[in-house]
């Protein structure tokens, strides 16, 4: 992986680190535009992670690179805040692409990643949401936290999570994952963030 972005003139790598601890204080320090996450360690570890990664309130995006394929394992993980999902499989052709999306302040997930989240009934939803849901949807497709969510748009957790809870019942789905997936297919996502992601 690090000879194929070192390929790209545009890529710079600042640094790897295998220890958490390590590698957060060098984010902290240098705020890389994009994190690669590569792990294949059980979700329930990859969420506690991504959870003390949160803690430090950094702005860098993570793009997770593992090889889970099914639909439990994979939400898990994008509801815990990653920006993108990079399948294994996919790395070779994909890997700088997704780099560049992240950098740019979109998402990216693997094709097989964004048809697995995606509602399989054949039908769009077309619900009335409200400026105050479209925009925490839309935020919530740039990959950030309900924590960040709030700070950016100065309400509550409480009030993220409830707007959350409208935005799940009108797009008639469970997950955090359906509902970035559906974001991305509206065109709901702004793809600059301008004014929001900085």
């Amino acid at each position: 992986m690090r000879n194929l972005l070192e390929l790209d003139g545009n890529i710079s790598i600042v640094g790897e680190r295998e220890n958490i601890e390590d590698a957060l204080k060098q984010i902290m320090d240098e705020q890389p535009d994009v994190l690669i996450w590569g792990s294949d360690l059980p979700t329930i570890n990859i969420q506690a992670l991504l959870t003390k990664f949160q803690q430090y309130e950094s702005a860098t995006p993570i793009l997770f690179y593992g090889s889970y394929a099914d639909k439990a394992h994979i939400s898990k993980i994008l509801e815990a805040g990653v920006s993108g999902y990079l399948l294994r499989e996919n790395a070779l052709e994909s890997l700088v692409e997704a780099v560049r999306a992240l950098a740019r302040g979109e998402c990216w997930f693997s094709p097989y990643i964004s048809e697995l989240v995606t509602p399989t009934d054949g039908r769009e939803p077309t619900p009335d949401l409200t400026e105050r849901e479209e925009k925490v949807l839309q935020m919530m497709a740039w990959g950030l936290s309900n924590q960040e969510i709030a700070k950016r748009l100065n309400i509550t957790i409480r009030t993220v999570k409830f707007h959350a809870g409208n935005i799940y019942q009108k797009l008639a789905i469970t997950t955090r994952a359906e509902a970035i997936a559906y974001a991305w297919r509206q065109g709901i996502v702004n793809d600059s963030g301008e004014g929001d992601t900085k």
